[in-house]
């Protein structure tokens, strides 16, 4: 019956219809055909397949020792317990959830939510007083300091008063080196060398031997990676473990953390956020004939009091209204077209 159902409809179909329905046929199995070497379940195949397994190419000595000096490394490879990194996230979890604003609201307040710029005034990528939060986050490790313009315009001055600043400045200049057009990659890497690498520069810098032959390799390659080695080799043993340390027990750093307390209050007491601050009444004022108090920014010091309208009222004569010159939207049809020119 179905048969029969499916052979009427096929019968009352139009001929468009019928080409339309076998196009897409075709192209249904053009696409959908099984891959080369399986057999096909709609087209008879003559000879018989067998089932066809890729031989496994034969692998040479020098094949077989890589993969066993790659196991063997695996082996040698530090291994951490679920435990151990578990409770390494918790730590870093613990450390950065102050200075996350999705889980600690910010301080003064959320701009988003009070319409208080303070929090970006504060927070900008440059500003004359850190607040604490900002400087406490730089003691956390060196990446935090100099990830932070502030922080890293801090702890440049405090090398410079330190007479060890041409570390922290070799180092910036190999990372504008990396970020260097091709066509600027020459000149910086000359500048680079005449001022930190060549001996008697000006601002040398100290590296070990080994060092400084990987930087005499990478500068006749004059590649932007050419000085990554010395760049590493300062950041890593100078910076981090001689400077960094110094910065953080240092007077400086206490300083800022002293002076960045209140920095939101002081920013709110400078630009008078939070309402008017009332002026103390002088003793001239107090003595006045009229000995009325006056505030400034009220109305009544713009207006004056109601004793002084009338008098102002008396003295001079009354002036006529003048016409209306504004209408409403409801009688906007009256007002005359004058046509320009």
């Amino acid at each position: 019956m179905q048969a029969e159902e499916q052979v009427r409809l096929a019968k009352d179909r139009k001929k468009w219809d019928k080409v339309v329905s076998d196009s897409q046929e075709r192209a249904y199995w053009r696409v959908a055909r099984p891959p080369p070497g399986l057999p096909s379940m709609l087209e008879p195949c003559p000879v018989p397949i067998r089932c066809r397994h890729p031989r496994p190419k034969k692998r040479t000595m020098q094949q077989i020792q890589r993969e066993i000096e790659q196991l063997k490394a695996c082996l040698d490879r530090t291994r951490v317990k679920t435990s151990v990194a578990l409770e390494a996230l918790l730590a870093y979890s613990e450390t950065y959830t102050p200075y996350d604003p999705w889980l600690t609201p910010p301080q003064p307040s959320n701009p988003w939510l009070s319409d208080d710029t303070i929090f970006w005034q504060i927070n900008s990528p440059l500003v004359e007083v850190p607040s604490e939060k900002r400087v406490q986050r730089w003691a956390l490790s060196i990446d935090e300091l100099v990830s932070d313009p502030t922080g890293l315009q801090e702890f440049t001055s405090f090398l410079r008063k330190e007479y060890s600043h041409e570390n922290i400045r070799f180092w910036l200049a190999v990372m504008d080196l990396r970020r260097s057009s091709t066509k600027q990659i020459p000149k910086k890497l000359d500048e680079i060398v005449e001022e930190f690498l060549k001996p008697g520069a000006p601002c040398e810098i100290n590296i070990d031997g080994a060092t400084a032959d990987r930087v005499a390799e990478g500068v006749r390659s004059g590649s932007r990676y050419a000085l990554d080695h010395a760049a590493d080799h300062v950041y890593g043993l100078l910076l981090k473990k001689d400077c960094y340390p110094r910065f953080v027990r240092s007077d400086h750093f206490q300083r800022l953390l002293t002076e960045g307390r209140n920095v939101h209050q002081k920013k709110a007491k400078f630009f008078n956020f939070g309402g008017q601050v009332k002026k103390k009444p002088t003793s001239a004022s107090a003595s006045g004939s009229a000995g009325l108090s006056r505030r400034r920014g009220s109305d009544r010091s713009l207006s004056g009091s109601a004793h002084e309208l009338a008098v102002c009222a008396v003295q001079q004569p009354r002036l006529p209204e003048p016409p209306p010159h504004s209408h409403s939207q409801s009688n906007l049809c009256d007002i005359p077209f004058r046509p320009f020119g």
